[in-house]
């Protein structure tokens, strides 16, 4: 099997944790585990975790850029949104539910312990869950840009009264009749 992203370059087999074999490539440094392998490991990996918080030294992801292929069965790799405040997307194979990693993906994944949790990644409903809140997040930074930090800040603490008002109903409609 050749690396998806040297394209020429051997996979090698390692070991990324214990019951987990991996291929790996030399040169660029990142993780093939086929989605058999993955879910043998799952059955035996024991509890999930919780998510824990970055720690401040998580090392440096190289999400490498362009078109990859499966080195298992050469079918195109789709790109993942991550979530979780992590700037970097898996590669995953719709055919046999392989997953790439990109140099230093998975050391991330497992300090936050979010390396069990990489099959959540590829469903539909996650997807849609992080493009709301991309969605949200690029709506709050418009609205900051327009309204300068500190009076979003006070639209945001005066919207929080409201929403938590008894009289929240009249509140907005004294509102909007006074607009």
């Amino acid at each position: 099997m050749n690396c998806p992203v040297c394209k020429t370059v051997a996979l090698e087999p390692a070991t990324l944790e214990a019951n987990l074999t991996a291929s790996t490539c030399g040169n660029c440094g990142g993780h093939w585990i086929s989605g058999k392998e993955y879910w043998k490991w799952m059955d035996v990996h024991g509890e999930n975790l919780p998510e824990r918080l970055p720690a401040g030294d998580e090392p440096e992801v190289h999400d490498a850029a362009g078109p990859k292929i499966c080195p298992e069965d050469g079918h195109f790799l789709r790109a993942y949104r991550t979530g979780h405040d992590l700037d970097f997307d898996l590669d995953h194979c719709a055919a046999c539910y392989g997953v790439w990693f990109d140099k230093n993906e998975w050391e991330v994944l497992k300090g936050r312990n979010l390396q069990d949790d990489v099959h959540y990644f590829f469903s539909e409903a996650y997807q849609k869950g992080i493009f709301k809140e991309e969605q949200a997040a690029a709506r709050r930074k418009a609205l900051a840009e327009k309204f300068g930090e500190q009076d979003f800040a006070e639209i945001l603490r005066i919207k929080r009264w409201i929403d938590g008002h008894p009289k929240r109903r009249e509140l907005f409609a004294f509102l909007l009749n006074e607009v």
